[in-house]
């Protein structure tokens, strides 16, 4: 091991410190990605664009650019997020989208999220997870559409009520 990598904290950094992170060929590492979660579920165009900056050639091997060791460190430092005992301090118009499966890496947002937001709006969509944006764009592409749709919508009413004598 590299004299940065983290020590194993979790079963995550553990099994991300495992990662394969070299291949003989860009092919190679495309064909052993593809057929593994998460990248199994991204949409094609999705992972044929990450594929020509996530996997680079490294002194004549292809690696992913990013090491895992760097990952694993990633996960090992925001382990103990404090951003949940925020949430209450929120006071803007909120709209969750909220993913219940577990493809990949389990959604990072618990399903209470949106009770702890006054007046928060929460679309549910089942079955995919963490890597939703990377699975279904152009389900997120119109979430995203609807959500400024909506805030767009809050603060010309918040305008109007202001205005109004």
């Amino acid at each position: 091991a590299a004299a940065n990598t983290p020590a194993p904290t979790s079963a995550l950094t553990e099994r991300t410190l495992r990662r394969r992170a070299t291949w003989d060929s860009h092919a190679e590492a495309a064909t052993y990605l593809r057929a593994r979660a998460p990248y199994d579920s991204w949409d094609r165009d999705v992972f044929a664009a990450w594929m020509d900056t996530g996997v680079t050639e490294q002194g004549g091997q292809f690696a992913l650019s990013c090491p895992p060791w760097v990952e694993a460190s990633v996960f090992a430092e925001t382990g103990g997020s404090t951003a949940a005992d925020d949430v209450e301090r929120v006071r803007v118009p909120t709209w969750i989208a909220r993913a219940t499966g577990d493809r990949g890496m389990r959604s990072t947002c618990p399903d209470t999220l949106a009770g702890q937001i006054p007046g928060t709006r929460e679309t549910v969509i089942d079955g995919s997870g963490h890597f939703l944006p990377l699975e279904d764009v152009a389900l997120v592409e119109r979430l995203v559409g609807e959500a400024l749709d909506h805030v767009a919508a809050v603060g010309r009413s918040a305008l109007a009520s202001e205005a109004a004598p």
